[in-house]
Parts: C-alpha cells; sequence; structure tokens
C-alpha cells in the first residue's frame, strides 16, 4: 500500500473494520531512526460527524488512557487527524479469547481449567484495577460495560490484556445517549441493567460470569432463540445453571451461578470476592505457558480444519422475575 499516516504514525497494514472504527498495524518513526510498532484505532470517516458516536470514542480514549495496568492494552496516545479521532494502543500478538474458545470446540477438547485460570484472573485483576482506579487522590471507579470474548486479547507469551472501553463511564456519572439504545452486547448485559437500570461496576462481574459461563459449556446462560428472547431471559431472570452440568468442578459452577444471580444485592461485586470464590482455579506456575502453548497452536491450526457442531444446551430455567410480574421486558433497543 502507498504511504499513509495518522498524526505521526505511519500505516503498514489493516488489522480490522468494525461498526465504528478500523484498526491498523502502525508505527512511530522517532527522530534519531528507532521505531516502535502500534496500532492505531480511528473512526470510520462515514461517522466523523455523529456527536454521540464521537462522543463514545473519545471517552474510550480518555477512560483508556488513565489505566496503566498488566492485564488492560496500554493506551499512550490519542488525537485528531483530518477531523476523524483515533486512538494509539500497544499491539498484543496472539488472539483473542472468543477465537481460542471457537477452535477449542471444534477440537472438542474445551478450553483447559489451567488455561482458564489464567484468563480469569488476569480479567479480575484488570476490571478489579478499573472499577478502584485512583487519579490525584479521588477514585474513577471506570466500568467498562462491554466485556465480551473478544475483547479478550491474548498474547503469544501467555498475556491476558482487555480492551475496548469504548462505552466505559465512571461510576455514578450520567452520560448522555441515544434514546432507545441500549449500550454493549446483549448476551453480556446484566439483568438490572436491561430492565432500565445503572450499570453499575457489579454489572461487569456480571458479564465476567458470562464469559466464565461459556468457558466451560458450549453455550451462555441467558441465550434464546433469537435476540429479544435474550433479552426477555435476562429482563426476568430466565437462566440455564452450571451446577446442572456434571463436567464443570461443583465449587467452580456454584460460583460462576452466583456470578450470574439476576438480582445485583446478592451477586459478588469486587476484586477480593470474585478471587476467593474462583480459588479452584488460582492460576499455577505453568499456566501462563499452558495458555501461551494454546495460542500458539491456535496459530498453527490449519484453516481447512472440519468445525464439529457444537452440543445442544439444556432448557432455560424460568424463574420468577425479579422487579416483578409486571415488569417491563423490552423498553429500549439493544445496541452491538
Amino acid at each position: 500500500m502507498s504511504s499513509r499516516w495518522v498524526g505521526p504514525y505511519r500505516l503498514l497494514a489493516p488489522l480490522g473494520r468494525g461498526g465504528m472504527a478500523e484498526t491498523w498495524l502502525a508505527e512511530r518513526v522517532f527522530a534519531d531512526g528507532s521505531r516502535r510498532e502500534v496500532c492505531v484505532k480511528q473512526m470510520l470517516e462515514s461517522l466523523e460527524h455523529d456527536a454521540a458516536l464521537r462522543a463514545d470514542f473519545e471517552r474510550e480514549a480518555r477512560a483508556a488512557s488513565q489505566l496503566v495496568h498488566g492485564h488492560i492494552v496500554w493506551t499512550f496516545d490519542y488525537g485528531t487527524h483530518e477531523g476523524r479521532p483515533y486512538i494509539v494502543m500497544e499491539v498484543v500478538r496472539g488472539t483473542d479469547l472468543r477465537k481460542l474458545l471457537r477452535a477449542a470446540r471444534r477440537s472438542s477438547s474445551g478450553l483447559p481449567l489451567d488455561v482458564l485460570g489464567e484468563v480469569a484472573f488476569g480479567l479480575v485483576a484488570a476490571l478489579g484495577h478499573a472499577h478502584a482506579r485512583d487519579v490525584d487522590g479521588r477514585s474513577l471507579g471506570i466500568i467498562h460495560r462491554d466485556l465480551s470474548p473478544s475483547n479478550v486479547l491474548l498474547g503469544t507469551s501467555g498475556e491476558v490484556k482487555l480492551a475496548d472501553f469504548g462505552i466505559a463511564k465512571v461510576a455514578g456519572q450520567s452520560h448522555a445517549t441515544r434514546t432507545g439504545l441500549l449500550r454493549g452486547k446483549v448476551p453480556y448485559m446484566a439483568p438490572e441493567y436491561v430492565r432500565g437500570g445503572e450499570a453499575t461496576p457489579s454489572a461487569d462481574w456480571f458479564a465476567l460470569g458470562v464469559v466464565l459461563f461459556e468457558c466451560l459449556v458450549p453455550y451462555r446462560p441467558y441465550d434464546g432463540a433469537h435476540e429479544a428472547e435474550t433479552l426477555e431471559n435476562l429482563a426476568h431472570g430466565n437462566r440455564r445453571r452450571l451446577r446442572e452440568v456434571e463436567s464443570v468442578p461443583a465449587e467452580l459452577a456454584a460460583f460462576v451461578d452466583a456470578l450470574l444471580d439476576p438480582d445485583p444485592r446478592v451477586r459478588p461485586a469486587d476484586e477480593e470476592t470474585v478471587r476467593r470464590g474462583l480459588v479452584s482455579i488460582t492460576p499455577t506456575s505453568t499456566s501462563r505457558l499452558a495458555l501461551a502453548d494454546a495460542v500458539e497452536a491456535l496459530a498453527l491450526a490449519r484453516a481447512t480444519e472440519t468445525p464439529r457442531a457444537p452440543s445442544a444446551p439444556p432448557p432455560v430455567e424460568h424463574g420468577p422475575n425479579p422487579a416483578g410480574p409486571d415488569a417491563p421486558t423490552r423498553t429500549r433497543r439493544a445496541e452491538g
């Protein structure tokens, strides 16, 4: 490709394109000739005049740049180039959890518990840091609001990095959003948020529960036949439970089910409590190596491998609506 620049960064190759932005492998060339490889995320040209989306993008830049942690993708620069905002992040060589799970299901081997432990404790540390981040003596309490397997990056050395703070918010602060929209991916939304409440740190722990659930079985707890049914299941607390799956260790199953409780008041909702609840999969001295091996194996896997159909999920358990029989099930359209 011909040379193209975004600010002081030279774009090298496209990495991906989503509904809001495109990402590029890029480099920064310094005066002494040294180079730094980076990832540049730039808002799509067709959206640069959408004020709400632009605010989301700029909020991501501000939130992520304040989070410096080993389990969070490092954001070290942001700006505007030719009217389009951009974010500059570290490059994580490897894959994401969504692709790793897909490969594990194709092989029928599932995700080993030592690998799951490495991923889980990395995410617990990342969320704990974001929720309690203190800047100049004040707690920012950044809520991710979009935790899902595609936002969990896994490096070839066994790194676990939480990415994409595009719809993050600061606890206790209200952000204007377009009327009629839920923010985030529906299967990972906390029931209280679907019913019209505010997203809190507890909603991130709920999303972690969904991620752990689908790492253990090939389906998600609140999934319906379509998005509207999933929203209804979330609003009414209708779900599948891990404790009914014999292959999942009982202690782990019970705790993940607790993370998925429809009532946030009884849900584990802080880093230390979640760490204690996941003690049965605490990473060992070889867990990171096992994760690195899994990422490496995925990179070497043949693209023509024949996929296997996942096993059918059990029926959804229909429980009482914790918000009451007259609570709305879908008052806003979902986004993402």
